[in-house]
């Protein structure tokens, strides 16, 4: 039996339902939570920002451990981190890997929104094509992220595409594509919604971590039946 891509959000969203991605902080030394916002902060815009640069190739609970750590320090926020010492922003998001490169890296994109546009709101809110040339622009901005900020941050209609997301394409459906590709594929079709596009891409990652493993767990997924990997 044939499946889309609206059909794949239907069937998961109907085992999982609304996953209320992004994680942010209500308040400014709270720990993040999974709800649906209305509305968000500056500084929820700017964690969402540095978290989504902090996980790259890292889990987002080392992430998290960092992010934990500048706001204990309350240097969550763009004067403080484009200021900061590099090696003393290294020692505070050691969790996250990589560290001295993302210090490097962070410190560059909150100078560059500070200097370009005071605010992570402003940054976000012109129109999605000219922000994401912008953000893909800045050194350590791929794709992933910059789409990442978009959607969560900015409220943009794109839809994230990660490891997640391509293991899925390439199992259920059969497709092994790049990262421009299988954001095509996932979105055809699907109504185009921040709302869709941001439950969309956090109920792949739930699949993907509960069924669709590095070593799949394809006898209990209830997408077996559908899965051109699980049939063969």
């Amino acid at each position: 039996m044939s499946l889309d891509s609206f059909a794949l959000f239907g069937l998961l969203q109907h085992r999982f339902s609304a996953q209320g991605w992004w994680p942010v902080s209500d308040e400014p030394l709270g720990p993040a939570s999974y709800k649906k916002r209305l509305e968000l902060t500056e500084a929820q815009r700017l964690e969402i920002c540095v978290g989504a640069m902090l996980t790259q190739n890292a889990a987002w609970s080392n992430a998290e451990k960092a992010l934990a750590n500048l706001k204990r320090r309350r240097v969550l926020d763009l004067d403080a981190l484009s200021a900061m010492n590099s090696k003393k922003l290294g020692g505070l998001i050691r969790s996250a890997g990589f560290f001295n490169q993302k210090a490097d890296r962070l410190k560059r994109f909150c100078g560059h929104v500070k200097k370009n546009h005071g605010s992570v709101e402003r940054l976000l809110s012109r129109p999605l094509l000219i922000v994401r040339k912008e953000l893909l622009s800045l050194h350590g901005i791929g794709p992933e992220t910059a789409d990442s900020m978009l959607l969560y941050a900015g409220g943009h209609s794109v839809l994230v595409v990660d490891a997640y997301s391509r293991r899925l394409v390439q199992r259920v459906f059969g497709k092994t594509m790049d990262y421009d590709a299988c954001q095509s594929f996932l979105m055809k079709g699907v109504p185009t919604d921040s709302e869709i596009f941001s439950d969309f891409h956090a109920l792949i990652v739930r699949h993907a971590k509960e069924f669709c493993r590095v070593t799949p767990a394809c006898e209990p997924c209830f997408l077996r039946k559908k899965c051109v990997f699980a049939r063969k």
